[in-house]
């Protein structure tokens, strides 16, 4: 199977108002388990990239001043690149979707997304990439760079049965939220959960089906809503 691996690097997290900075995507062959192209590109965004930006990715203003391309036509060169894919996967695909997607690259063919539908051993407690690769064996030696992160990706993902991840994709996504107060909120943080500074809540994503075991096994109680 033919898959397009994509990331992108962005000047903040909201996509309604922050802009693209860089893409990098791998079209990845599962029977081999080998890149076949590789695509970066550098992406002209309106929106300044701020100091603490550049210190987590190492992008600078200057960097996408003199190497960046209009947004447009990053996405019509994606588009080329994409066509012989079956499936797209990102780590945290939503994130990555909406900001393509803002950009004019659509993709209509099934998606998977690693932070979830990897059906991870217990040992693996964080979804963060750069945490992934070093409890998979091997390091990202250019974390946050979006082609290396497509890369690194993809890599973990070899360390599974594809065809179970991918059936596992099709499976409904819950939102788990930690009923625990400010005191134990170690707690959450410890089983991989993240702060929603809007709702106030320690959540994570997961797949239906992990559930169940979730709300048996974690040390608070947890309510679940369907995404």
């Amino acid at each position: 199977m033919i898959l397009l691996g994509v990331d992108v690097e962005t000047t903040g997290l909201n996509h309604l108002s922050d802009e693209v900075t860089e893409v990098g995507a791998v079209l990845w062959c599962t029977e081999k388990s080998t890149p076949l192209r590789l695509f970066s590109k550098f992406v002209q965004a309106k929106v300044p990239i701020s100091e603490e930006i550049t210190q987590l990715t190492g992008i600078t203003q200057e960097m996408v001043d003199k190497y960046g391309e209009p947004a447009d036509a990053v996405a019509e060169e994606l588009k080329d690149f994409a066509k012989d894919s079956e499936a797209l996967v990102a780590h945290n695909a939503v994130f990555d979707i909406n900001f393509l997607n803002g950009m004019g690259f659509v993709y209509d063919r099934p998606v998977i997304d690693t932070r979830v539908d990897i059906k991870y051993p217990g040992f693996v407690t964080t979804r963060k990439l750069t945490h992934l690769a070093a409890d998979h064996g091997f390091a990202n030696p250019f974390a946050h760079r979006a082609l290396f992160d497509v890369l690194t990706m993809l890599r973990v993902l070899e360390k599974y049965d594809f065809y179970e991840v991918l059936a596992r994709s099709k499976e409904p996504l819950v939102r788990a939220s930690a009923q625990v107060s400010f005191a134990k909120k170690d707690l959450a943080k410890a089983r991989g959960y993240s702060w929603d500074a809007d709702n106030k809540t320690w959540f994570k994503e997961m797949k239906k089906s992990d559930a169940e075991l979730e709300a048996k096994e974690a040390p608070f109680n947890v309510s679940f809503m369907e995404v």
